[in-house]
């Protein structure tokens, strides 16, 4: 699929995170079945989900819980595992491990935008305010739809860009990657993992909680390790 469509598609669906709504279904498991589907992947797609998606469990969608800028970097990450799995076929790990720092660092640059796109929303919420007081309630539909729309823009224009620097910097390194002993990266499921547990646990209060799920995680990574 060309990655311009596919990333007007992805940035269709990360507006459900804070603008229209907010059903999840921005969610990392969510869109990357989606992205798996869209590319004839979903079996990778879906693995790719369902490691990252502990990363933001503990911002899920409820209450007063903040929204993540980490769903749209999942969606990031998850494109370019699905579309390098084949080439790094025999590192699978070793793409997991750079799909997952790139996510991470996508996150970051994700809410310096999610910042920026807030200045703009807050121009458009005071365009709505002056015309209330006009008395020109028109203008506060239209005001809404240009908020979406550059909202849109700039989800697509990120998803594009970060994409196409993801694939250039792995294109780069295809080459050296087969120099370094695969064993090196068979604990990257795990450490990701264990990531993952670790934000999860946050979610919890209470401190039986925490040291059940402490006690589960370990007993299931040792598991993981021995297999």
């Amino acid at each position: 699929m060309n990655l311009i469509i596919l990333s007007a598609i992805c940035a269709v669906v990360s507006l459900d995170r804070k603008h229209i709504f907010q059903l999840s279904i921005s969610q990392p498991l969510v869109t990357s079945t989606l992205i798996g589907f869209l590319l004839g992947s979903p079996s990778e797609a879906m693995y790719f989900g369902m490691i990252i998606q502990l990363l933001w469990l503990s911002n899920l969608h409820i209450g007063a819980a903040k929204t993540p800028e980490g769903e749209i970097a999942s969606i990031i990450g998850c494109i370019l595992y699905v579309k390098f799995h084949d080439q790094f076929f025999e590192y699978g790990n070793f793409l997991l491990f750079f799909t997952f720092l790139f996510t991470v660092l996508c996150s970051f640059f994700a809410n310096l935008l999610g910042a920026f796109s807030r200045k703009v929303d807050v121009r458009f919420f005071d365009f709505s305010l002056k015309s209330i007081k006009e008395s020109n309630k028109g203008r506060i539909g239209i005001s809404i739809c240009l908020a979406l729309i550059f909202q849109f823009i700039i989800n697509l224009v990120f998803i594009f860009i970060a994409v196409s620097l993801g694939s250039f910097i792995l294109k780069k390194i295809s080459g050296t990657i087969e120099n370094i002993s695969i064993d090196v990266w068979q604990f990257v499921v795990v450490a990701i993992l264990g990531s993952g547990v670790g934000m999860l646990i946050s979610v919890f209060r209470d401190k039986k909680s925490k040291r059940s799920i402490s006690v589960l995680s370990i007993l299931v990574l040792i598991i993981l390790i021995s297999i």
